[in-house]
C-alpha cells in the first residue's frame, strides 16, 4: 500500500491537469485542507485518507492488492468496512474543522461546494 502521501501528489496531478485552480494543504477554517478544486461557480473539497498495512493486518488481511478481485469474499468486506469508515472520518473532518465554510469565504464566486462525496453538498445560490 502506497501512503496518503502518494495519493495526495497523485490526485494533485490528475485534477492539475484537468483544471487550473486547485489549492493544496491550504488552511481553511481550523485546518488545513487536503485539496480544494474549483472551476467557475462550482467547487470540490477533497480530504484524502488511506489504509495502511498495519490497517490490513489488524484486519485479518496478511497480503497486499492491486486488485482486489483475487480477495476472498471477507477480506473484501473487511476492506469495505474500513473505507466506509475512512470516508465518514473524512467528511467529519472537513465538517468539525469548516473547511467549507472558510473555502466559500475565500471564493465568494462559488455557489456550489461538494465534499469528497455526493452526500454532503453545500447548495450557496
Amino acid at each position: 500500500m502506497f501512503h496518503g502521501t502518494f495519493y495526495h501528489g497523485m490526485m494533485l496531478g490528475l485534477l492539475g491537469a484537468a483544471n487550473r485552480y486547485i489549492e493544496s494543504n491550504i488552511e481553511y477554517g481550523s485546518g488545513r485542507l487536503d485539496i480544494a478544486a474549483w472551476y467557475r461557480d462550482r467547487a470540490f473539497v477533497i480530504e484524502l485518507k488511506s489504509i495502511t498495512s498495519s490497517e490490513l493486518q489488524k484486519l485479518g488481511i496478511l497480503r497486499e492488492y492491486k486488485d482486489l478481485d483475487t480477495a476472498t469474499d471477507n477480506e473484501k468486506s473487511c476492506i469495505d468496512a474500513r473505507s466506509n469508515i475512512l470516508k465518514d472520518d473524512a467528511l467529519k473532518q472537513i465538517e468539525v474543522r469548516q473547511y467549507a465554510e472558510g473555502f466559500v469565504q475565500r471564493h465568494p464566486d462559488v455557489k456550489m461546494l461538494r465534499c469528497t462525496r455526493p452526500s454532503p453538498c453545500i447548495d450557496l445560490w
